[in-house]
């Protein structure tokens, strides 16, 4: 990854990047409520380089899982949001969206091979949708959980299991609403090695929603607040450190421990708070 050039911390487009998965400019999403409009973004500008990624942090409220569900391609919007310079006006073949609701997620009655062949049944000839769930299972360590069910699992597993099904869609990008907010500490921190490396392995761009600034920071190769409401982007900061990150070593490092403070220090100065998830 290496470090990145700095940009323009207020909704500014990202320098030297390369390619662009995402270009988003003045995006704005309007949503009704109870009958009424309600402006949840406002001229949100960035673009989204190849093979980054990307951590959005923010408080509940702030739009975050409205900005996915725009990148998505599943709800209207204003402005422009280009998925590799074509303007996007649907779902994009290619995006992968995983939820934080897991259990909502997996269809109880179906197999974990079943659920995570979702994606691809009927679009792909049967043998070669067979090999790309065997892979991603393979990928997640749940090889032998083929023919078990999500309720017969942990909770993070059945979060790997939603991941599996992600990838084997074969995607160009993964979108995560907050995937691992409900985990317990222990688990969280396994499946964000895991992501990781799953990310690593295929070389696929990430965009992943989290409130926790430890998260955010640990996982991604630049960070974006959202703030306000509507919400506009207030503050964005390159994440130069090495690709090899761990639990301990990486989190004790003196250049983590400097980009968490200063993560901390703009969110105090947008929100007032000082806690570790807001």
């Amino acid at each position: 990854m290496g470090e990145r050039s700095r940009n323009d911390p207020v909704n500014g487009s990202l320098l030297g990047q390369g390619d662009s998965v995402f270009e988003v400019e003045d995006l704005t999403v309007s949503l009704q409520t109870g009958g009424v409009d309600r402006t949840i973004l406002s001229s949100l500008s960035f673009t989204v380089a190849n093979n980054e990624f990307l951590s959005v942090v923010g408080p509940s409220g702030t739009g975050k899982t409205t900005l996915l569900r725009a990148m998505a391609g599943l709800i209207p919007y204003s402005g422009s949001i280009k998925f590799r310079g074509s303007q996007l006006s649907g779902p994009a073949e290619g995006v992968a969206l995983v939820f934080q609701d897991y259990v909502n997620s997996l269809l109880r009655w179906r197999t974990v091979g079943r659920n995570v062949s979702l994606g691809v049944e009927g679009k792909l000839p049967r043998d070669e949708c067979d090999q790309r769930v065997t892979e991603a299972l393979e990928v997640v360590g749940l090889s032998k959980f083929k023919d078990s069910y999500p309720w017969e699992l942990s909770g993070g597993m059945q979060q790997r299991v939603q991941i599996a099904r992600a990838l084997a869609m074969n995607p160009q990008v993964l979108l995560f609403d907050e995937p691992f907010g409900s985990l317990d500490a222990m688990t969280r921190e396994s499946l964000q090695d895991e992501l990781l490396r799953v990310r690593a392995h295929y070389q696929t761009t990430c965009v992943f929603i989290t409130h926790d600034i430890d998260e955010a920071v640990y996982l991604g190769d630049r960070l974006v607040l959202l703030a306000g409401s509507p919400a506009t982007i207030k503050y964005q900061l390159d994440i130069p450190l090495s690709d090899e990150r761990n639990q301990i070593n990486t989190k004790e490092s003196n250049e983590f421990l400097r980009l968490r403070r200063e993560v901390h220090g703009e969110m105090r100065r947008v929100h007032g708070t000082n806690q570790d998830e807001v």
